[in-house]
């Protein structure tokens, strides 16, 4: 599925971690499920910062999902 971005959106500035793992979730590379036991794991070993940049890839790509679903609905309409 191919993504439309906000426009006022600009992934060159989130955190290198996050913007991997963000294409890699819009390419269909990975699923959030993975992303998210990679958080776990980074949690686990105490790497709390990139635990939360794995947290911010998931949570912008459910967001994403919902924007482009709207969109969809829109056009529908």
């Amino acid at each position: 599925m191919t993504y439309t971005l906000p426009d006022e959106i600009n992934l060159t500035t989130l955190p290198l971690i996050t913007q991997l793992q963000l294409r890699r979730l819009m390419n269909g590379d990975t699923t959030p499920a993975n992303v998210s036991q990679r958080k776990y794991v980074r949690n686990k070993e105490g790497k709390h910062e990139e635990a939360f940049y794995f947290a911010l890839a998931v949570s912008m790509f459910r967001l994403l999902e919902e924007f482009n679903q709207n969109i969809k609905e829109e056009i529908l309409k």
